[in-house]
């Protein structure tokens, strides 16, 4: 599949969306995601390996925790903007 439609798709769903927006700032751990989603910690997690099995989110173990943060900001934020402008 075309890695676009795979970002695309990743972005179509109301949890992983609130997981981006929650990223755009900076890098943060599922703890810190979770009040953003207002979803349980395993709908954050499940929701969390899908956006890093499509390219848009990495992960990097820091001490007990792995965070998360997205691959390109930059370019997540201007698309966001772009499809809210509508």
């Amino acid at each position: 599949m075309d890695p676009i439609i795979t970002k695309l798709k990743a972005l179509a769903d109301e949890t992983r969306l609130s997981i981006v927006e929650a990223l755009l700032p900076g890098p943060k751990n599922v703890s810190q995601i979770i009040p953003h989603t207002n979803k349980s910690q395993p709908t954050v997690s499940l929701a969390l390996r899908q956006l890093l099995l499509s390219g848009v989110i990495h992960q990097e173990r820091k001490g007990k925790n792995m965070e998360y943060s997205l691959i390109a900001p930059r370019k997540i934020k201007s698309i966001l903007e772009l499809l809210k402008d509508e």
